[in-house]
């Protein structure tokens, strides 16, 4: 690989990252949704680290029934693909996600005013001195 095509893996996979923890951070505070973003991060990671050390992806996970084969895949490829299968999901189905919004915290209370005491009303004089 030359120079500027890893400078430029390098700054794809910066960008996907910002953009990932950007929007999770956005999106609010959900287990599915990080689950999701998580998986499609470590697979792209995973891939992006075989074509780096290698110059190829290692494809292993060969499946199939009889003479019919799936395709040849890779844990990362299974990570993508599960993440973009919740992700269509969650724009589906949106109350997968849980409630991402922060419950609403109820009014600081009022400071209450301390009722000064009232000095009793004055009475008449029962004086009878006079």
């Amino acid at each position: 690989m030359t120079v500027g095509a890893i400078a430029a893996a390098v700054l794809a996979v910066a960008n996907l990252i910002a953009l990932i923890v950007g929007y999770h951070a956005r999106a609010g505070r959900s287990v599915y949704l990080s689950v999701a973003l998580g998986l499609l991060l470590g697979g792209a990671l995973g891939n992006m680290t075989d074509r780096f050390r290698l110059g190829y992806v290692v494809d292993f996970v060969d499946l199939g029934i009889g003479t019919f084969r799936w395709y040849t895949f890779n844990v990362a490829d299974a990570a993508i693909s599960i993440s973009l299968i919740m992700l269509i999901l969650l724009a589906i189905k949106p109350s997968l996600a849980g409630s991402t919004a922060e419950p609403e915290k109820p009014a600081p209370p009022r400071p209450q005013q301390t009722a000064q005491p009232t000095p009793p009303p004055s009475q008449p004089s029962t004086d009878t001195d006079a």
